[in-house]
């Protein structure tokens, strides 16, 4: 899926959509999109990667890009106007933010060095995973997502365990977060019985009185229960770029 000579059907009479399509652009994009495969799985490769040649469209576009590429690089098969700007989203994993080689798309999200894999990861698993796959208790759909990655921005992640720690662990989860910005806030629980929620609640409620006035958060909590060993609560930030 990374020859950027494979030709795609665009033509509106197509067997099948696909919602979400991931490629890579540059040498170190293309490493980490390898690496994304063999730790994520065959969700990853089946939901966000499957494209058969002639017979799908493309919805939305996800484009995994490093230091050395720009929008001029997308293969032609995105580059007119069947594949729209606004239905671009781009997560740049190059050493400084570069918005402007990407202009005019919906999304653009740079990703800092420090924990960039493990950032992108969570970002596959948390939201094109647990949180698009399946119905949530709290209603988070595509939309309000939307209104979280549109723009320009930072993009940050911090994930704890959800156990009997919580109180504690919850601190873990940087005070900028609180301070400015979009957060989508997301618990995975082992159990989705209303008497554990309304204790996991208990210290999320009390960090929702510090956010600022400035700051917009989504909340989403799972439908389906997690192994005791992977439930979790994650605040994905999205801080905006002075550029």
């Amino acid at each position: 899926m990374e020859d950027s000579n494979v030709v795609f059907n665009f033509d509106d009479q197509v067997e099948k959509d696909t919602f979400h399509h991931l490629i890579a652009l540059g040498e170190k994009a293309n490493r980490v999109l390898k690496h994304l495969k063999l730790d994520l799985g065959n969700w990853f490769a089946e939901d966000l990667l499957t494209i058969e040649k002639g017979y799908e469209k493309v919805k939305y576009l996800l484009v995994l890009a490093d230091d050395n590429v720009d929008i001029s690089n997308l293969p032609k098969e995105y580059s007119d106007e069947k594949m729209p700007r606004e239905n671009i989203f781009v997560f740049d994993i190059g050493a400084k933010p570069a918005p402007n080689k990407w202009e005019g798309v919906f999304s653009y999200l740079w990703i800092p060095q420090k924990y960039q894999y493990t950032t992108l990861k969570n970002l596959f698993q948390l939201y094109y995973h647990d949180i698009l796959s399946g119905n949530g208790l709290v209603c988070f759909d595509y939309n309000d997502w939307k209104i979280s990655v549109r723009g320009r921005n930072e993009l940050s992640i911090c994930k704890i365990k959800l156990d009997s720690d919580l109180r504690r662990r919850i601190k873990k989860i940087p005070r900028k977060f609180l301070l400015n910005g979009k957060n989508v806030l997301t618990i995975g629980s082992h159990s989705i019985k209303g008497q554990l929620l309304a204790k996991v609640m208990k210290p999320i409620n009390k960090m929702d009185t510090m956010l600022d006035v400035n700051t917009e958060t989504h909340l989403s909590i799972l439908a389906r229960e997690l192994p005791k060993s992977e439930s979790y609560v994650a605040m994905l930030h999205f801080e905006p770029l002075k550029y």
